[in-house]
């Protein structure tokens, strides 16, 4: 059965609010977790699960991303009026972006990244400043390849909706995380924010030279 237009209008504002709702109660749990005193606490208040925080941390989040966007994959919307030549466009870009996060995980030592390396360390590890090729180019190059991929695989308009949100959560997100850099690294990381673009490089050649990058990594 056919539904009339105002139902539908309807339901896809209730659908875009509930999108709202849970990328809010995403990020508030994410971002919540990530805090050092949040961790700290919860360290103190439970020895043993220290080993076990990054490695359950990524699952969680994980599995609530994943449920968000099947949530919007199979909720009900109107398909986006793009031509076929730009949806082959798009699939390339998603592609890129898609290579990008993979590189990443790669580059950042991805049993680090992913914690399973900290289920074998009896203490935990001083974070040590690093950077990828990438990171030459943009201070956040998993947030970038993250952008491109979750914008161009979008088919319907609630789809490209919850892109858009989980996107603005990635800028959020960012910069409470540099934060907690800035904390941790001082003025080390304050010189390479300074110098670098978050997202989106500013050309071609990377904005952060080799000799930049080790005269960065050699500051105390």
């Amino acid at each position: 059965k056919k539904i009339s237009a105002p139902f539908q209008l309807k339901l896809s504002r209730v659908l875009m609010f509930a999108s709202i709702l849970r990328w809010i109660f995403f990020g508030m749990v994410h971002s919540g977790l990530c805090t050092v005193a949040v961790k700290r606490n919860i360290c103190r208040l439970v020895p043993p699960v220290i080993p076990y925080y990054r490695l359950c941390f990524n699952l969680m989040a994980a599995s609530h991303l994943t449920f968000n966007m099947i949530m919007a994959m199979t909720s009900e919307s109107s398909a986006l009026p793009i031509p076929g030549f730009l949806n082959a466009l798009r699939l390339v870009v998603a592609l890129i972006g898609f290579g990008i996060l993979n590189y990443c995980l790669f580059a950042y030592d991805w049993k680090e990244f992913t914690g399973v390396k900290q289920l074998t360390q009896k203490n935990e590890e001083i974070p040590e400043f690093k950077l990828s090729p990438l990171h030459y180019y943009v201070r956040h190059p998993m947030y970038s390849g993250a952008m491109l991929f979750v914008l161009n695989i979008s088919q319907t308009w609630l789809e490209l909706w919850n892109a858009v949100l989980i996107c603005t959560y990635f800028v959020v997100g960012s910069i409470l995380e540099e934060g907690k850099l800035v904390e941790q690294f001082g003025k080390k990381y304050e010189f390479y924010r300074a110098l670098v673009p978050a997202f989106i490089p500013k050309g071609l050649s990377a904005t952060l030279t080799t000799h930049k990058a080790e005269s960065l990594l050699a500051m105390d």
